[in-house]
């Protein structure tokens, strides 16, 4: 959902230069709210895919 994945992807695999150019500088410039993003579910609870288990 963000490009730091496929930035990642870039570094590590493809160029192998292990140089990432991420979104944020350094962990101290992440906004809260982009780390909220990750805990916040995709689909409402009636929508789960496994709801019914």
């Amino acid at each position: 959902a963000r490009a730091d994945f496929p930035e990642g992807i870039r570094a590590r695999l493809m160029d192998k230069d292990g140089n990432p150019r991420w979104s944020d500088k350094n962990i101290a410039t992440v906004s809260i709210e982009k780390v909220e993003e990750h805990f916040a579910a995709p689909w409402a609870p009636e929508e789960h895919p496994l709801r019914d288990l």
